[in-house]
């Protein structure tokens, strides 16, 4: 795309350039990725993890990582969560419109995850919410305001998350309020993206990232 528009990153010399980078839309990832033009050459993907993005965008893009990669990705996302007091001993929610990888510990208990699909109805979203108990919870904003939405309009009181994590979309402080409101726990921003990992992060004091 940007060959074709005849742009080429040494011509940004300033902020006025950008608005010379020709836009790249998601169908237009999408059609890449298809295409395995995403993959660095010569990458073997039987030997690779992967991961799928969100969803948020309406259809999940699967991201192939090398097992270091996805080593380092681990180690920062446990970082950030040992940061806001996250124990072994916690079960996470997880809202991803699929299900991610499963990690060895979690077959022994440790680390117990429960991957909830927002492709599924609100109504099975909000009782398999309710049923799991959640020590910590994590979604996008969108997947976030939803629950805490159904939750308040059905005057549920679910066992109260001691954390809960905002990922893959701004937070925007109508979800922060409904979140606080509607499961009793102030989230935490987490900035980042399934290609490159957590790239920030909010601390205890919620005043930036």
């Amino acid at each position: 795309v940007w060959n074709d528009a005849g742009f080429h990153p040494s011509q940004v010399s300033g902020v006025s350039d950008l608005t010379r980078l020709p836009i790249i839309t998601a169908a237009m990832v999408r059609e890449a990725a298809q295409r395995a033009e995403l993959l660095a050459h010569g990458v073997d993907t039987g030997l690779c993890p992967h991961l799928d993005s969100s969803g948020s965008a309406a259809r999940a893009l699967r991201i192939w990582k090398r097992p270091l990669e996805e080593r380092v990705r681990r180690a920062i996302g446990l970082r950030i969560w040992f940061e806001h007091g996250f124990s072994w001993r916690d079960v996470t929610v997880q809202f991803q419109i699929k299900p991610g990888p499963p990690h060895p510990l979690q077959r022994l208990g440790i680390g117990r995850k429960v991957w909830i699909s927002t492709a599924q109805p609100i109504q099975a979203q909000v009782q398999a919410f309710v049923a799991a108990k959640a020590d910590v919870v994590v979604g996008t904003a969108t997947a976030l305001r939803t629950i805490a939405g159904a939750i308040q309009d059905a005057g549920l009181s679910p066992k109260r998350p001691r954390i809960v994590f905002c990922a893959g979309e701004l937070l925007d402080p109508e979800t922060r309020r409904l979140v606080n409101t509607a499961l009793h726990a102030d989230p935490i921003a987490l900035y980042g993206q399934t290609e490159v990992g957590y790239v920030a992060w909010e601390c205890d004091r919620r005043a930036g990232l």
